[in-house]
């Protein structure tokens, strides 16, 4: 019976360290070789294995160490996202495995019975219980935590992480100075306090995440609604023009006929002026095709020369926020800083995207004329409000850098360049 006993609990343990795993994974992707994972899955197993008794704080240590040497070997998310993980991971296992071996061990006493078959008994026992509360909490969180490490900035995380690290401090102060004895029931609370600060936290996190990207679809939308009001007016100037088309030519040809040419020339250029501007089609997808034509019309509304070359008509499908974000940050800044010059005729932006050979580029090269301003090497906005600005290139970086790719930014005296290059596999977002 002993080494039945011994036999399934190792299973049980592996199943609520994989539901620990799965949750990680879900705001840190995995380094992409299997040996990766499967030490993530190792790392995960023994950190939520291990027991946390009242006044040890060598096993408090070792659960941080192991965690954090897990999630900064096997994990790629930055240094910022890996703290957070740590502390609001560790005070959940902190909590979920002090509360259920003490559970456990006062169940064990109640029994009255100390043979070896019941406490191997209890200890699958306790092993089982945290079965449905890890898998509980990874199938509530899956999916509002997919977002938020792509979304949120490293303020949004110091302030999650002050108050994960007050909870911390509070329920790790309180386990080594209770009192030993028989009952333990007053740490419960704490940790019960803990288990559940850390939960609220994570789904402030999600929920942070999903109104920022709520507010990203919106203003996506913006962009293809103005595009589409745009085509709309130009069809109802079509159409005035097909209406009145054969009083136009009526005329015309009657000033044609008395060799007043002239007032024809006049009357055609006119005309001209009052057809609808084309519309511009730079790619098939339509919410990129709405960005384009937005920032290129606020560039021509401002007199910037502007130059674009757009081949991505064969790039498989990503997520537009992504590339809203690479496309429409970029733009909003070279605006800005062609805006900057005071003689129109200097203004000028380029932009080149291309997806060929399974890899994406893009240039955009703008002209400036104020001089680049760089803070805690990040590029600061000419701007009023510079304390709120010059964080668009920064959001650019962390898009490419979640998608693999890299970025250069140079500068002349007056040129500002942005180059861009990932690698996006034509077969890996194909439905």
């Amino acid at each position: 019976m002993i080494a039945f006993f011994d036999f399934i609990v190792k299973p049980i343990s592996i199943t609520y360290g994989i539901f620990l795993y799965l949750l990680l994974a879900s705001f840190i992707p995995v380094r992409d070789h299997l040996i990766w994972k499967v030490l993530a899955i190792i790392g995960c197993w023994q950190t939520s294995l291990m027991v946390i008794f009242p006044n040890d704080p060598f096993n408090l240590i070792a659960l941080f160490g192991m965690l954090f040497a897990t999630l900064l070997i096997t994990f790629k998310g930055k240094l910022i996202e890996t703290v957070s993980a740590v502390l609001i991971l560790s005070s959940i296992i902190i909590a979920i495995n002090y509360m259920t071996h003490e559970m456990g061990r006062m169940f064990f006493l109640a029994l009255g019975n100390t043979s070896q078959v019941y406490e191997s008994a209890t200890l699958v026992l306790v092993q089982a219980i945290r079965v449905p509360i890890w898998a509980a909490i990874y199938l509530f969180f899956r999916k509002r935590l997919r977002q938020a490490f792509q979304i949120l900035t490293v303020r949004m995380w110091l302030i999650v992480d002050a108050v994960s690290l007050g909870s911390l401090v509070g329920v790790i102060s309180v386990l080594n100075l209770i009192p030993d004895g028989p009952s333990l029931w007053p740490s419960y609370p704490a940790c019960a306090a803990c288990l559940l600060t850390e939960l609220g936290c994570i789904y402030l996190i999600s929920y942070i995440s999903a109104s920022m990207r709520a507010q990203m679809e919106i203003s996506n939308l913006r962009y293809q609604q103005a595009y589409y009001q745009e085509l709309e007016q130009n069809q109802r100037e079509t159409r005035k023009l097909r209406h009145d088309m054969n009083n136009h030519f009526s005329v015309i040809r009657s000033l044609l006929e008395k060799k007043k040419w002239e007032q024809a020339l006049t009357y055609v250029s006119d005309l001209s002026q009052k057809l609808p501007a084309k519309t511009r089609t730079f790619c098939k997808n339509s919410v990129m095709n709405a960005v384009f034509n937005a920032k290129y019309d606020l560039a021509v509304q401002n007199q910037i020369d502007c130059f674009f070359k757009i081949d991505l008509d064969r790039m498989p499908e990503l997520d537009p926020i992504d590339l809203c974000s690479i496309f429409a940050n970029t733009l909003d800044n070279a605006i800005e800083a062609s805006c900057a010059l005071r003689d129109p005729k200097e203004r000028s932006i380029s932009v080149k995207a291309r997806y060929d050979k399974e890899y994406f580029s893009y240039e955009i090269i703008n002209a400036k004329e104020n001089p680049v301003r760089q803070l805690d090497n990040r590029f600061v906005s000419t701007k009023g409000d510079s304390k709120f600005r010059g964080f668009g290139l920064e959001n650019v970086k962390d898009v490419v850098n979640r998608l693999g790719g890299t970025m250069d930014v140079s500068h002349t005296e007056d040129t500002f360049s942005v180059v861009i290059l990932i690698h996006i596999p034509s077969t890996l977002f194909n439905i």
